[in-house]
């Protein structure tokens, strides 16, 4: 995976096909197109000098009015086909989403070669799009107008002070409480889970116990906005939590789910609930977010489950940021992004640091895990020091041994670097 920078990603693709016409004030009551509403977003000449996107009230309405119209059609549960990215919390990250969208995947089809990367690769989003992010609205609007899958997240369950306050900035008075209450409507009709190649489930949170034998049975769940009236499968799913190495049942060979005596609705599972889990539905991998790890991932339960998050500098702290990749044969990959200059920017900052992505090359499907590194795999990393020796710390990690071997599809996972 080939590394990419903030200042790469304003520079016009010279073979994108897509016809653009795109004012730089959008008319108010003018015709609502779809394709400029998004690439308008993703071509910023300047990032330093970036102030968000300008916005007709009426576009911002049809659009919510359209997103409601499809989730309304859609079903609480989704099923997707690989191949299809991953992505984890982007807490009004803009620019960070704006670099998701912009690298290209390098087992792309030869026929999408020369299409930009949003109209041609499938996105599941797992939730969290907006909270303390400078551009929380231009994150959510984005995503809304791409039409990727987009999972609800506890965030979601109701619009965020940060996200108010930039509405009531853009639109003031009724017209911005009237979109307000669109994107609650929104919000509340966003699915819960998508299950990915019938093999991995991706949720915003955690798992339920309630479940029977399969995931499917979540497809007829009720979706609502007020938070006292979610169903209890729901509220597991947007707030349940894996426990920590301390907490309640951590070391039990038992499935446990505990309840927090701090929130009635927050739950702690441990490995052995996973595992359980993931026998009586059958599936291989859970893919989840809402926690920050440092290095962007976190296994659990014998790398049955997986933690993502997808900001950087989340907190105003330099973590790095993670995302998968799943290939059409169902091989997963581990995408790290570190902090580049826009997003690790403070007011203050004199210093900025110098970074891109990293992307961890697969071992071939059917290949058992080693403890090491494949010699002569593909990765690419900054050039400044602390990466290097962060880079060989992570590649010099013991391996855990699961204590069931996955399918070959998932092989590729335990060839990554290991968990905090």
């Amino acid at each position: 995976m080939r590394e990419v920078s903030a200042r790469k990603l304003s520079k016009k693709r010279p073979n994108c096909k897509v016809k653009i016409h795109i004012d730089t004030d959008p008319v108010e009551g003018g015709k609502f197109e779809v394709v400029d509403f998004v690439v308008r977003h993703l071509r910023v000449p300047n990032w330093r000098d970036y102030n968000g996107c300008k916005y007709a009230a009426s576009e911002v309405i049809q659009l919510l009015d359209d997103i409601i119209v499809l989730f309304r059609s859609e079903k609480a549960l989704c099923h997707v086909s690989p191949p299809v990215t991953i992505v984890g919390d982007l807490n009004g990250q803009f620019q960070d989403l704006v670099r998701i969208l912009n690298i290209k995947n390098e087992k792309c089809r030869v026929d999408d070669a020369e299409k930009p990367v949003f109209s041609s690769e499938k996105y599941v989003f797992l939730g969290n799009y907006t909270e303390n992010g400078q551009y929380n609205f231009e994150t959510i609007c984005l995503l809304f107008g791409a039409r990727y899958i987009l999972l609800r997240g506890h965030q979601e369950t109701f619009v965020t002070h940060d996200l108010y306050d930039q509405i009531a900035c853009k639109f003031p008075g009724k017209i911005g409480d009237d979109i307000c209450q669109k994107f609650k409507i929104v919000f509340s009709l966003m699915p819960i889970a998508a299950v990915v190649g019938n093999k991995i489930l991706c949720v915003h949170s955690g798992i339920s116990h309630e479940v029977k034998r399969s995931v499917d049975e979540w497809k007829k769940i009720p979706r609502t906005e007020v938070i006292t009236r979610l169903s209890s499968i729901t509220r597991d799913l947007l707030f349940s939590c894996p426990v920590d190495d301390d907490g309640v049942g951590a070391d039990s060979d038992d499935p446990i789910f505990f309840i927090s005596s701090a929130n009635e609705y927050i739950k702690t599972f441990n490995e052995a609930a996973v595992t359980v889990f993931c026998e009586k539905t059958n599936i291989e991998l859970i893919v989840r977010s809402h926690d920050a790890p440092p290095k962007g991932f976190r296994f659990f339960a014998d790398k049955q489950l997986i933690t993502i998050f997808s900001a950087t500098t989340y907190n105003k702290k330099d973590n790095i940021a993670a995302f998968l990749r799943v290939d059409e044969e169902g091989v997963v990959s581990i995408v790290q992004m570190r902090p580049t200059e826009v997003t690790a920017m403070k007011p203050d900052d004199k210093k900025r640091k110098k970074s891109g992505e990293t992307g961890k090359k697969s071992a071939k499907p059917g290949k058992k895990a080693k403890e090491t590194p494949k010699k002569g795999s593909k990765e690419k990393t900054s050039d400044s020091k602390d990466n290097s020796k962060e880079s060989k710390e992570e590649n010099d990690g013991k391996k855990k041994k699961p204590t069931s071997k996955p399918s070959k599809e998932l092989d590729s996972i335990y060839d990554n670097e290991t968990d905090d």
